[in-house]
Order: C-alpha cells, then sequence, then structure tokens
C-alpha cells in the first residue's frame, strides 16, 4: 500500500510539473494554431505575414511555467507586431527535440527556431546561424556572461540563453526547524550529512535527505565538480572522470547514507526516480534534496499547498565550490528564408527584455537571462516573495560549464546505465562503475571525435 501511494502521488506531481527544465512529451501550438513553414497567415489588411517556426520542449497550453510563459510572449509579441506570425509547437523532452531536429535537418524541413538542451548547441552548430549577424548589440551585452558559454560556439553566437538553471540544495524550512538547525544550510558534505542524520525520523518515514542523478547524470557530475573531479578534458579528446576519487566519492556517499537510512532512494521503486523523488519531496518527507533551480516555483508552490515552505542554499562544499549550469538555449537554423530569420530576431530580442525575462523566471524558476531583468519590479517582486532565491543568483559565480562535446549524449547514457545500477542495488561497487563507464566514453571520444 505504502509503494502504491508513492507511485500515485508521484504521477500528480509529474503531471503539475511537466513545465520544469526537461519538457513534456504533449504537442501543442500557440493560439491552437496550426504549424506552418511558410507565410500562409495575412494581416487585417490581407498582407502576408511572415510565419517563424519554434520548436519547443514545453507544452504551450500548460496552465503554469515555461510553457504558459513562452504561449503569453508569443501572444503578446504577434499583438505587438501584426505582421508576424509566431507558431509554437512542443517536441517532447530534449532527447526527442534533438532527434525530430536530426530528421528535419535531413529533410530540410527546419523550423525557423527550436529550444535545445544547453549541450546539444554545439551538435547542430553547422546548420544554426551566426546570431552576432542579427541581434543587436545591446541585446548581446545585455546577457549575463555566463549563460553565453555554451552559446558561443568555435567563436561564432550559434545560440542564446532562454530557460537556464544550475543545480541547488533545497530544503523544507518546517523540519529544519523541527530539528533545531540553522536556516542557513549545510555549507560542506560533512555539514550536509549531519543536517540529513538531525532531519531523518523513521517514526514519520521523514527522510533527511532524497536523491536522485537526473536523467542525464547532472546532479552526479554536480556533486563530482564539488569534490574538485571533472568529466572530460578542454580539448574534448580525453574522460577524466575515472582520475582521482570524486566520482567515486559521490556514488559511495549516495550509498552510505540510503544504507544507513538517511536517504530517500528513489531507484528501489519501479518508475522515473525524478518524479519519484519530487512527490516525497513535496509531500514533507524528505528534508534536503539537489535539485534544478528550475523546478523551484513548482516544487515552492506544491509545498505550500501542503503546508510547508521551502528554501535553496548553495550546494555544498567538497575541495570547492562548484556546479554546473544546465537548461537550454534557443537556436535559429540556416534554412529559414531571410525573411523569416529576421521576424525571429524580433522575437528573440522581444524574450530577451526585461518584462519578459521576468515573468519566465518568475512562472518557472529559471534564471533570469539578461542582466537588468534582474533589478526589474517583476524580479524584485519574485525575490521578495521567495527571498532565498538569491541564493541561486549568488551561486552563479561558482557555475561550471558542462561537457560541450558533440557526443555527450552517447556518453550520459552510458554513465545513467552505471549510476542507476549503483542505486538499484547499493552494493555495487562505485570504484568498477565509475572505470567501466569511462572506458566505454573513451571509446565513444576515440571513434567520433570533435
Amino acid at each position: 500500500m505504502k509503494k502504491k501511494n508513492l507511485l500515485l502521488l508521484a504521477l500528480v506531481v509529474a503531471m503539475l510539473m511537466l513545465s520544469a527544465c526537461s519538457g513534456s512529451n504533449t504537442s501543442s501550438t500557440a493560439n491552437n494554431k496550426t504549424q506552418s513553414g511558410g507565410n500562409e497567415a495575412t494581416t487585417a489588411s490581407g498582407t502576408e505575414k511572415t510565419t517563424v517556426e519554434v520548436w519547443s520542449v514545453w507544452d504551450v497550453d500548460a496552465e503554469s511555467g515555461s510553457g504558459k510563459a513562452l504561449r503569453d510572449a508569443s501572444e503578446k509579441f504577434m499583438e505587438e507586431n501584426p505582421d508576424i506570425e509566431i507558431t509554437i509547437a512542443n517536441q517532447g523532452s530534449y532527447d526527442k527535440i534533438a532527434e525530430k531536429i536530426e530528421t528535419s535537418i535531413v529533410g530540410k524541413t527546419t523550423p525557423t527556431l527550436a529550444t535545445v538542451e544547453e549541450t546539444h548547441v554545439k551538435r547542430f552548430a553547422p546548420v544554426c546561424a551566426n546570431l552576432t549577424d542579427y541581434l543587436s548589440k545591446d541585446i548581446i551585452g545585455n546577457y549575463n556572461e555566463g549563460l553565453l558559454l555554451s552559446c558561443n560556439i568555435d567563436g561564432e553566437m550559434k545560440a542564446v540563453p532562454f530557460g537556464r538553471s544550475s543545480t541547488i540544495l533545497y530544503m523544507n524550512k518546517n523540519l529544519l526547524e523541527k530539528a533545531g538547525l540553522p536556516l542557513e544550510g549545510p555549507k560542506t558534505w560533512e555539514e550536509f550529512d549531519e543536517y540529513a542524520k538531525k532531519m531523518t525520523d523513521p517514526a514519520t518515514d521523514t527522510y533527511g535527505w532524497g536523491q536522485d542523478w537526473d536523467t542525464d547524470g547532472w546532479i552526479w557530475e554536480s556533486m563530482m565538480y564539488s569534490r574538485g573531479g571533472e568529466i572530460i578534458s578542454d580539448d574534448l579528446k580525453t574522460v577524466l572522470f575515472n582520475e582521482g576519487t570524486a566520482g567515486t566519492d559521490t556514488i559511495a556517499h549516495m550509498q552510505r547514507m540510503a544504507k544507513e537510512g538517511y536517504l530517500f532512494n528513489p531507484y528501489e521503486y519501479q518508475g522515473e526516480a525524478w518524479d519519484i523523488l519530487k512527490a516525497k519531496f513535496v509531500e514533507g518527507k524528505v528534508g534536503l534534496m539537489i535539485n534544478s533551480i528550475a523546478s523551484s516555483s513548482g516544487i515552492k508552490k506544491l509545498a505550500n499547498e501542503n503546508g510547508f515552505d521551502i528554501l535553496l542554499d548553495y550546494q555544498p562544499k567538497g575541495t570547492r565550490f562548484s556546479m554546473p549550469t544546465g537548461g537550454n538555449n534557443i537556436i535559429m537554423f540556416n534554412e529559414a528564408t531571410e525573411e523569416q530569420k529576421q521576424a525571429a530576431t524580433r522575437f528573440l530580442e522581444f524574450l530577451a527584455s526585461d518584462e519578459i525575462a521576468s515573468i519566465h523566471t518568475m512562472e518557472s524558476g529559471y534564471f533570469p537571462i539578461t542582466k537588468t531583468a534582474i533589478n526589474s519590479d517583476i524580479m524584485q517582486e519574485h525575490l521578495k516573495n521567495f527571498p532565498t532565491y538569491q541564493n541561486a543568483l549568488d551561486q552563479l559565480q561558482y557555475a561550471h560549464t558542462r561537457p560541450m562535446t558533440k557526443n555527450w549524449k552517447n556518453m550520459y547514457t552510458v554513465l545513467m546505465d552505471e549510476l542507476s545500477e549503483c542505486m538499484v542495488n547499493t552494493d555495487t561497487d562505485p570504484a568498477k562503475a565509475v572505470e567501466s563507464a569511462a572506458e566505454k566514453c573513451q571509446k565513444i571520444l576515440d571513434e567520433n571525435p570533435d
């Protein structure tokens, strides 16, 4: 009965949070308009509109989150620009939209714009426009520099940031107070463990810590960086995550805490680990969790509905404060007509305006993508209602770039097989798992160099 109830709650949370960073699998278009790659729409005066087709990872029929923010932005943009038609189609998760883009490239049916996971930008860079040829210098200069690292490929701006995130520590404020712990949160992994132990209460089925790896190993990557590890060499030729003990120690840490009863292990259940973990957290049964800042607005709302509040803090320090950025960027395809590119540029600049960028942050939890958006009235109101969101902004000074190899998807697929097995069976040797993944990933790099 306990397992069935948890799985039911996980399903409810998953449905409510389709707008988080990984997107959803339904398909819809803004204003229920059909998809179009041409210039079929007309203005009230009968002249043709320029159609900008946008492929998204979000359901634009959503009532909250990034899907709603993007839909509302497109509608407002079209009101102000009646000569342009924006059509938005959800193509599913990051991996699914990447597969569909690959197919469209072969068939020469690419959209005008698409949201892609930041590590996929290099993969599609050869068929994308250099946006410095289109965007104004003022717009480019206003983007947060740290979020542009994955947008610039070989000296050209092949994308702009949109739904950008990082890992962050989530804390159940009520459980912190109940355990008599400082609300500032743990600063090191040693302090983190002490917090987790004091917040654990078997009598109420409450765990001090709950954790998954994310679908691409992002959380393992983040915790490993804090311990001084690296995924890949700067020249993208050599696997590094098996050097030293950072990768192994990260796995062993979770295994140990799970065995001792302080960590809620979602891999013990059938279903998507991410959804199961979130369900347990918003139920108020998990004290600490490393997760994406992109989930913060949705998780805060669900937590408040269940009678508790959440706080955000830096991911704990090992040898250093360090965490990866994540989320998605927007790319523009070369196949689009010049007219479509010019229209798409106007839309991208609209998305980078203070008002629209701030609304997206408030709706979702994603970072404000520009410098001036942070000081907007909307953003200041968000910080007033969610003060510890400022910790996520401050933590960006310790941002670590993700592996920008075109082989990353194949590599993290191998990694996730090993990481998942280590938590399905917590007696699995983490050192052997890391070494096995490293050997397979090195072979991938050798056979298909960047």
